[in-house]
C-alpha cells in the first residue's frame, strides 16, 4: 500500500507543520482467469448453463458489439465478457462475487453485463417471434395436452423483483409489497417464448399490459388465425380464451380442467426461465431500465438454450448459485446495504 504524504501548515504557529500519511490505492493489473481454459464442459455448462460449443456461439454472435478498439487498460476480450454476463444471469449474484471469479473489479462486471445485455437485446426481435404463420404442429402439440383445439400459445405475467427507482418509486410496488417489473410471457408447448413484453412497472395489471401490446392489436385485426389461452385476470376475448370463474356444469368444469392443463406450459415456461437464470428469481438489483436489458438478455438465452437442446440445470443450492440468498427485511429491502447498482 503506497503513502501520499500532505502538508497541513497550522493556521496559529507557522512553525509547527504536521505531516498527514493519506493512504491511496494502486491500480494492480491482476493475471485474469479465462473459465474457457479453466473448466471442462461439466463445469462450464453448471456455472454458465451453457457448454464450451454454445458459449463460442454466442461469442462469435456478439462479437463485433463487444470488441474493443485497442487492448489498452487490459480491456476486456469477448469471452470473457460474455461469460462475467452468463454467470450473473446464471445465479443472480452480487457482481464483486461474480468479478472475483476471473480477477476483475466489479466496475468492469457493470460494464461487462451492460454490454452483453444490450447487445442481446438488439436480438431479440430474431428470437422472440410470434410465427405469422403458425404451423399445425403448433397448435397439434397443445391439442394433445388436453384436446384444446386451435391453440397458438399461452399468456401470463411474471413478477421480476428491481431495485426500488428514485423516480416514481410508487408505481413500481406491486401487488405483493415489493418493487418490481411485470414481464409478459407467451410461449408454445415447447416452452419457447414467442412473445415478450419487458417495461411495464409491477403495478401495471396483466391485462393492461397485453391490451397495450402489439400482439393484442394483431389479434384484434384478425392476423393470426387461432387462439390464444390466459388465466381469469385477462378479458374474454373471441381469440382469448379465459376460464369459467364459477364451473355450474359438467362440461364447464371439463373446459376449465382442460383449459388448466394446456394453460400450464406457460407456468412451466416461466419456471424454467427463472430456474436457468437464477436473477430473474432473485431479483435485478439495478434501475428499471437496466434491470430490462437483463431480462431481455435472459428470455433471448432462454429461446437460444431451448433451439439448441440445452438441458436445464436442475441444482438450486445456494453453492450452485454462487452466493447465499439476499435477505429482505419488512420494506422489501436488503436488511444489510448491499445493494449493487451499476
Amino acid at each position: 500500500m503506497a503513502h501520499r504524504f500532505e502538508r497541513w501548515d497550522h493556521l496559529e504557529d507557522e512553525e509547527e507543520i504536521i505531516i498527514m500519511p493519506v493512504l491511496c490505492r494502486q491500480r494492480v493489473l491482476r493475471d485474469r482467469l479465462h473459465p474457457l481454459d479453466m473448466y471442462d464442459d461439466f463445469d462450464l455448462y453448471s456455472r454458465f448453463r451453457f457448454p464450451r460449443a454454445e458459449i463460442q456461439k454466442i461469442t462469435d454472435l456478439l462479437a463485433a458489439d463487444l470488441q474493443h478498439d485497442s487492448d489498452r487498460n487490459g480491456a476486456l476480450s469477448p469471452p470473457l465478457q460474455v461469460c462475467l454476463a452468463l454467470r450473473y444471469f446464471a445465479t443472480g449474484s452480487f457482481q464483486n462475487l461474480v468479478g472475483d471469479s476471473i480477477q476483475v473489479h466489479k466496475s468492469t462486471v457493470c460494464r461487462a453485463i451492460r454490454k452483453v445485455a444490450l447487445s442481446l437485446c438488439k436480438r431479440l426481435n430474431e428470437y422472440v417471434k410470434f410465427p405469422s404463420q403458425p404451423q399445425n404442429t403448433t397448435r397439434q402439440k397443445l391439442h394433445q395436452i388436453a384436446g384444446f383445439p386451435d391453440i397458438l400459445g399461452c399468456v401470463d405475467g411474471t413478477h421480476i423483483r428491481i431495485k426500488g427507482p428514485k423516480e416514481n418509486e410508487n408505481n413500481f410496488v406491486n401487488r405483493k409489497g415489493y418493487h418490481s417489473i411485470n414481464t409478459q410471457i407467451v410461449c408454445d408447448a415447447d416452452l419457447v417464448i414467442t412473445n415478450s413484453v419487458i417495461k411495464w412497472p409491477g403495478a401495471k395489471h396483466d391485462s393492461f399490459i397485453l391490451k397495450q401490446s402489439s400482439l393484442w392489436r394483431d389479434f384484434e385485426a384478425g392476423r393470426y388465425p387461432g387462439r390464444l389461452l390466459g388465466d381469469s385476470g385477462y378479458a374474454l376475448r373471441k381469440w382469448l380464451m379465459t376460464p369459467y370463474l364459477n364451473p355450474a356444469s359438467v362440461s364447464e368444469q371439463c373446459y376449465n380442467s382442460a383449459h388448466t392443463k394446456t394453460r400450464n406450459v406457460v407456468e412451466r415456461c416461466i419456471g424454467v426461465l427463472k430456474n436457468r437464470w437464477a436473477c430473474l428469481h432473485r431479483g435485478i438489483l439495478m434501475e428499471p431500465d437496466r434491470a430490462a436489458a437483463v431480462a431481455g438478455a435472459c428470455v433471448v438465452l432462454h429461446n437460444m438454450a431451448m433451439m439448441w437442446k440445452v438441458p436445464l440445470v436442475e441444482e438450486r443450492n445456494a453453492d450452485d448459485r454462487g452466493d447465499i440468498d439476499i435477505p429482505f427485511g419488512e420494506d422489501n429491502v436488503p436488511t444489510e446495504a448491499t445493494w449493487m447498482s451499476c
